[in-house]
């Protein structure tokens, strides 16, 4: 029997055939079909108590967990309108029942309140008409023979082949005749240029004709190469992979891969009315009835205003509005004029004041990168965020064994051949000096250098810009990722407390992948909220061997997920930051990995922090599913600054509520981790209208 089958529908009621159905709800058999023989009107009493007008429905013998700080349990809920009138037991919810009011039995279902995913990029949940390597990990000679059949397949943009979903972070193995990104991509086509954009929106990677395309600060025509790289494009340094001679490899991430001018960069002129009609019934499918989109160029917002007008948006929309900074550079110093940025978020803000379903008060800031480096590349690449203390240089080598690749050991950067080559780096730049570093010293002389990350802007830029939003009263939602960047978020926000006071809008760090403990303290202190993505919190071998060996020394991998190592101890700290007062809410960052937001996935991680052969990422990392649910429901509301409408299930809250075919809590008691993630939404109810009933 399908959940949320109407057990009992009937108009008119009698107050005797509602005492029969709340019997009937208690028992552990079907109850009979509900009469269809009108009853008399004469015979149909008022509302149970005087004075309290009656419910549209009344839901019944649920388990009804309402997500207060208590972990509440009900039986019932009565809704009116787009409200909740009544949240408590089967016979008080008798005084919710009129002439018209439909009763609708739970068979002891568990009930949630629609949930919150504050840390998601909306239009990427959904598939346009384009090239799409879909998430897969794949090796490049097929990523090759994909992109080229794209280009029969599909028109160009602006001359360009854009390709979406590109799994940076696994797969891309090289071979003889492909041994860079860029000889997979020149296999496709040397003339037409191409662009494939990584999953994670921070990634990239382009045939040799996209690297031609490249323009110097003057607009000039230069193209990315061995010489340019030097002499037009050092400060992009770290954001271009480059090969064994020091030619571009055709890896690009953050700013540079604006230099190539790519057109429509983020994919939004490939959504359209067609893609934008499936939004709602890909959200409401896994029960998710708010989002906030993590960084919402303001141009697409007409976009939801057009859905919410066609009655096709059941979802409330949070835009962490991200305008592209470069548009507000002044001329001659090239620094972004941050008033004309506040102008022009004033504007959008005050646009959607009074919207229904869309606010525009809060603003996203990039604080560093990604943690990734790239062993797979000769020399490996480093990845790019800010951290405390300076990358580890280990040396690999490729295997047939999964993940395909071993460390052999690390370069000491203190040694005297490396001390040589900083010194004097010019002196190890040409194809004939690297060459013969590496013949006598065993790997290449760039895995000498001293490297910290990068923060994507300048210190006195971020403090200012940071500091002109919480004056002009928008929420921050800071991207940190790496320790110093979160030391950086953490120093900023702080200040901004102390000068605005701790009763003002909702401060959020995403991800916060590594956090060292000094600052997991500051953060509990001073009550920020931290948007963690849990699924990335499970031992993966492939992914992490992208990460942990460039933070802290492994010997191979069987000690990848040494307990005692920095990067384990402060990867994802999540329950060290409740401990210590932080707020964590949920975000799946939706489409990095997939586009499916996957939330009772997510859950199962945040609970078990385990992958499917038992190993545990930091055992002591791990939270409640009470915790994880409020994630995912009240602490969400309040990181979205809407906590008076949404995250629990209480009278005078909106009626966004979703039904489960199982019980989590049941089955986080019974340490049935894996059964939480196969979770599935029954029935999704929106401002209270039914959006989703599951077939």
């Amino acid at each position: 029997m399908l959940l949320l089958n109407l057990i009992r529908r009937y108009r008119p009621l009698a107050g005797a055939a509602l005492a029969l159905l709340l019997g009937a709800c208690n028992q552990t058999e079907t109850p009979p079909p509900a009469t269809t023989e009108p009853v008399p009107a004469t015979a149909i009493p008022a509302p149970i108590v005087a004075n309290v007008p009656a419910a549209d429905t009344v839901y019944l013998n649920g388990y009804v967990y309402t997500a207060d700080p208590e972990h509440t349990v009900a039986q019932a809920i009565a809704v009116r309108g787009d409200r909740i009138v009544f949240v408590g037991s089967n016979s008080d919810a008798r005084a919710f029942v009129g002439y018209e009011t439909k009763i609708i039995g739970l068979d002891d279902k568990m009930v949630l309140p629609g949930l919150h995913d504050t840390h998601v990029h909306v239009l990427g949940l959904v598939q346009p008409n384009a090239c799409d390597l879909n998430s897969e990990p794949l090796p490049l000679e097929q990523i090759s023979a994909q992109v080229k059949a794209c280009l029969d397949k599909f028109p160009l943009t602006d001359g360009w082949l854009m390709v979406n979903q590109w799994n940076f972070a696994a797969g891309n193995q090289t071979s003889k005749t492909m041994p860079t990104l860029r000889a997979a991509l020149d296999a496709a086509s040397k003339k037409v240029p191409i662009l494939l954009r990584g999953n994670d929106g921070h990634h990239a990677a382009v045939n040799s004709a996209a690297l031609a395309l490249a323009t110097d600060s003057q607009g000039r025509r230069v193209g990315l190469s061995a010489a340019t790289l030097g002499t037009h494009f050092p400060a992009y340094r770290e954001y271009i992979g480059v090969g064994t001679d020091s030619t571009p490899n055709g890896a690009l991430s953050e700013g540079a891969r604006l230099l190539v001018n790519p057109p429509d960069l983020w994919g939004f002129n490939q959504i359209g009315i067609e893609q934008m009609s499936l939004l709602s019934g890909v959200l409401s499918g896994r029960g998710i009835t708010s989002v906030q989109d993590a960084a919402t160029a303001p141009a697409v917002l007409p976009l939801f205003e057009n859905l919410a007008q066609r009655n096709e948006m059941n979802f409330r929309l949070t835009a962490a509005l991200f305008p592209e900074l470069s548009a507000y550079r002044a001329k001659g110093t090239g620094l972004v004029q941050i008033e004309r940025v506040l102008e022009a978020l004033r504007q959008t803000r005050k646009q959607y004041a009074t919207h229904a379903l869309i606010k525009a008060n809060a603003a996203k800031i990039f604080i560093d990168g990604v943690l990734e480096g790239n062993p797979y590349t000769d020399p490996p690449t480093l990845a790019n965020a800010a951290v405390l203390r300076p990358y580890k240089q280990p040396l690999f080598k490729t295997t047939a064994a999964e993940p395909g690749i071993e460390i052999i050991g690390y370069v000491d950067l203190e040694d005297e051949p490396c001390r040589a080559v900083q010194s004097k780096p010019e002196n190890y730049s040409s194809a004939s000096q690297i060459k013969k570093f590496r013949t006598q010293h065993g790997f290449h002389p760039r895995q000498c250098e001293i490297n910290y990350g990068r923060l994507e802007h300048d210190e006195a830029f971020i403090r200012n810009y940071m500091r002109a939003l919480a004056q002009d009263g928008f929420a921050i939602h800071a991207h940190a990722i790496g320790d110093r960047a979160v030391r950086v978020a953490v120093a900023n926000f702080a200040a901004l407390r102390n000068e605005f006071g701790q009763q003002t809008v909702p401060y959020t760090i995403a991800h916060a992948q590594l956090v060292h403990p000094d600052d997991q303290s500051r953060i509990g202190a001073l009550g920020l909220y931290l948007a963690f993505t849990f699924s990335w919190m499970s031992p993966n071998p492939g992914y992490d061997m992208l990460v942990t060996p460039f933070i802290s020394r492994v010997k191979n991998l069987g000690n990848l997920y040494d307990s005692h190592s920095y990067m384990m101890r402060n990867a994802y700290p999540v329950q060290s930051i409740l401990k210590a007062g932080g707020i964590v809410v949920a975000g799946s960052d939706a489409p990095v990995d997939t586009r499916d937001p996957r939330p009772f996935y997510h859950m199962a991680l945040a609970v078990s922090r385990a992958n499917t052969d038992g190993l545990v990422f930091n055992a002591g990392e791990r939270i409640s599913i009470h915790d994880a649910i409020a994630a995912y429901t009240r602490n969400a509301a309040a990181a979205m600054q809407q906590a008076n409408l949404t995250g629990t299930i209480a009278v005078g809250k909106k009626a966004d509520i979703i039904v489960l075919n199982q019980n989590i809590v049941e089955l986080a008691e019974r340490q049935e981790f894996a059964r939480i993630a196969e979770t599935q939404v029954v029935t999704t109810i929106f401002n209270g209208q039914v959006v989703f009933q599951a077939n």
